[in-house]
């Protein structure tokens, strides 16, 4: 019994920090952002229409093409995740409310402390925080962040919350400081791509010459670690790297590269590669808290071992 008190308290006590984080009433902790999004996909009817990026992540996707894939209907729209395009949420929130549709953000690669998509209309916010809210790679969770009542009281009703909440307990302690560092690195990093003569193109939100940059300062002035780049070349680059991680998570304090164009082998044909623009040459970023001199060192002499 006073184990589950204890945990009660604590799940009581994450809860808060989270709302608070998000400016939002109401937060609900679960097992994973997955499993928060299965919640709110349980929300809604029959039939129910869901607008969503024409690419995502592949758990979202297997679980809305093969578990709600009778139940509920996807409408594509253009900006994807894996590319750090961004949808513009004021845009959209005018034609949304009149059709009276559930505005949802799902956070995970924009997580920065100073964004704050209720604020800009969104009715509900998800965040796998497995990633950057835990931080350390060793916590499976996820939140549902809302200001309305009914919502909240609906999602109570159908959670699953049993994950260790110590661990993301102790994530959220240094939130806000890993987060400035890896923002800083990030940013640091995707400057000394571009410049690369070996490098073709990076994409990172806050980069001037992002083609969404306008849309990102309008809604944040923090982004993540998360970005992506193209070499000029096909080469083994990873292999390369010595301080880097190799690996398709991201969020936590070690940094990592995914050679994403070969992960896309998986998913998608040749022609969609390439439509999506996910060829071989394509690679994603997870910027983690160290010495970013010491990553920028590590990055070039890899670079220059490409031919």
């Amino acid at each position: 019994m006073g184990q589950d008190q204890q945990r009660d308290q604590l799940e009581e006590k994450l809860e808060q920090k989270l709302a608070k984080l998000e400016n939002a009433q109401y937060c609900l902790i679960n097992n994973s952002g997955v499993s928060a999004l299965q919640m709110m996909f349980q929300l809604l009817g029959h039939k129910a229409r869901i607008v969503v990026q024409d690419d995502f992540y592949s758990g979202t996707r297997h679980m809305l093409n093969k578990v709600f894939n009778e139940r509920l209907e996807q409408v594509a729209i253009n900006p994807n995740n894996f590319k750090e395009k961004l949808v513009e949420l004021l845009s959209h929130q005018f034609t949304l409310k009149l059709q009276a549709i559930l505005q949802c953000k799902y956070l995970t690669l924009e997580r920065s402390p100073r964004f704050k998509p209720l604020d800009l209309g969104c009715d509900i916010v998800i965040d796998s925080c497995t990633k950057y809210i835990c931080g350390h790679s060793d916590c499976l969770a996820g939140s549902i962040c809302t200001n309305n009542l009914e919502i909240y009281q609906r999602l109570k009703e159908i959670r699953d919350y049993s994950f260790n909440l110590y661990l993301m307990e102790q994530g959220l302690q240094t939130f806000k400081l890993r987060g400035s560092v890896i923002q800083q690195n990030a940013l640091k990093l995707a400057n000394y791509l571009e410049q690369h003569p070996k490098v073709e193109k990076v994409l990172h939100p806050l980069l001037v010459s992002h083609p969404n940059y306008s849309v990102m300062k309008g809604q944040t002035t923090g982004y993540m670690g998360t970005f992506s780049f193209y070499l000029k070349c096909l080469c083994e680059f990873v292999k390369n790297q010595k301080r880097f991680e190799f690996g398709t998570s991201l969020g936590g304090v070690k940094s990592s590269i995914d050679h994403f164009g070969g992960t896309m082998r998986y998913y998608y044909t040749i022609e969609q590669r390439i439509e999506r623009g996910y060829t071989d040459n394509f690679y994603r970023v997870s910027t983690g808290i160290e010495d970013v001199e010491d990553l920028i060192k590590d990055l070039e002499q890899a670079l220059e071992k490409l031919e």
